[in-house]
């Protein structure tokens, strides 16, 4: 079952934070996952493919100082989200036994000061399963997307592809709904996600965010997709399902260090007719 979590954490000495927060949001994670379950996090850890969880900073009222004589003590707010019941047991267990101790992020300590399971679309639910997403779908013909953070794409053994093509967009979903939904979805969508799906708008920026020993770019922003009529009602659905999974799951590379970071959002304004033709017509 997916789950959205917020881990406020509390400074204890006010120090600069590291450039990257990604990559140590995840090292924090594991770290903390460790208290009570160290074999579970070190199975996590060396898992190929789609991982079970995503980090982020979601907020940052952290005021980069070198002293601690602030007089208010700084806060980090990490988001993390799971696809699985046991990630989620594990790492709440862990989380609420940290008690005191302190965590590090490069040369800044904090403890954890706050855990609590959170879903920021509906704040009085904080999880929504795999069959709820499916039967709560609606047959919606167009889907808006807002990247919070970069995002990119693996395809095909090439470098970082920087734009959000129907194929990899859905594809990215329908693959991470399957490693872990006991509800499977048929892999052949996949072949509905280029030829049945149109981008129709767009308005993106690439940035490049900094791991230590490389870089990778991707890009933030909004678009909106618009999907054929040829589609059946319950292709529909089941698209518009994924779209919906977005805000757990993440899209793209690299979730479980910051990338990928996305959500559906309401559409700002009416599909143009005249696209709905070009769609209807194949253009």
């Amino acid at each position: 079952m997916p789950y959205v979590m917020e881990l406020r954490l509390l400074s204890l000495d006010n120090n600069p934070l590291p450039a990257t927060l990604g990559y140590n949001s995840y090292a924090l994670f594991l770290n903390i996952l460790r208290n009570s379950a160290p074999e579970f996090a070190a199975e996590l850890h060396q898992m190929d493919g789609p991982k079970p969880f995503t980090t982020a900073t979601t907020s940052l009222a952290y005021q980069r100082k070198t002293t601690s004589t602030s007089e208010t003590p700084n806060q980090l707010l990490l988001r993390l989200t799971f696809l699985t019941d046991e990630a989620v047991a594990y790492f709440l267990k862990s989380a609420l036994e940290w008690d005191n101790r302190a965590l590090q992020l490069g040369s800044a300590h904090f403890k954890v000061e706050q855990v609590r399971l959170l879903d920021v679309d509906r704040p009085k639910k904080n999880f929504c399963s795999y069959e709820e997403l499916l039967s709560a779908a609606t047959a919606e013909h167009s889907l808006a997307f807002h990247f919070l953070s970069p995002t990119a794409f693996r395809s095909e053994g090439k470098r970082n592809v920087l734009f959000p093509e129907p194929g990899l967009v859905f594809g990215s979903l329908l693959n991470r709904w399957n490693a872990f939904s006991p509800v499977k979805l048929e892999t052949e969508l996949q072949q509905c996600f280029d030829s049945q799906i149109l981008l129709a708008r767009y308005k993106l920026e690439t940035r490049m965010l900094n791991f230590g020993n490389y870089q990778e770019t991707g890009f933030v922003g909004r678009c909106s997709f618009v999907l054929k009529d040829e589609l059946s009602e319950q292709q529909l659905r089941t698209i518009n399902a994924l779209a919906d999974f977005t805000l757990y799951s993440g899209v793209g590379a690299k979730t479980t260090m910051g990338m990928g970071q996305a959500r559906r959002t309401t559409i700002g304004g009416a599909v143009p007719n005249r696209a709905r033709g070009n769609l209807k017509e194949g253009r």
